[in-house]
């Protein structure tokens, strides 16, 4: 799994290089939501994807997490704000792997959104690479 990550990741790198920023940024945004679907099961992928902060006010509880588990996956639950287009809801300019999957637009679509995509993907594959070494 962390081999075949690593390759679409650097896809994104060689695509940003390149000045495909779309598309670099739909890649990171579609692996990250790969790669969180094989280590964890349905229960634990959702505690840590599923952002009702908007909705509910719930933040993201750090203090219940090792430290490395935090800053590994809080900024991808941050990522996975809830988004709906048929709601009403704006396209956010901050990253989103729900807006960059269903609100494909200039607001959503940028240099900045696609590195942080990057940095996110990069971020969860050496957590499963040093934590998870057995899922290789």
């Amino acid at each position: 799994m962390v081999q075949d990550a690593r390759g679409f990741a650097l896809d994104v790198v060689h695509a940003l290089r390149a000045g495909h920023t779309s598309a670099a940024q739909a890649l990171a945004a579609n692996l990250l939501g790969s790669i969180l679907q094989r280590p964890f099961d349905k229960a634990a992928r959702i505690q840590l994807t599923k952002n009702d902060f908007k909705a509910k006010g719930i933040k993201f509880k750090l203090g219940d997490y090792k430290f490395k588990v935090a800053c590994t996956f809080a900024p991808v639950w941050y990522a996975h704000a809830r988004y709906f287009p048929q709601n009403g809801d704006p396209v956010p300019r901050t990253f989103g792997r729900h807006p960059s999957a269903h609100g494909v637009s200039r607001t959503q679509y940028s240099r900045i959104n696609a590195v942080y995509a990057l940095m996110l993907v990069t971020s969860v594959i050496k957590f499963f690479d040093t934590e998870l070494p057995s899922r290789r």
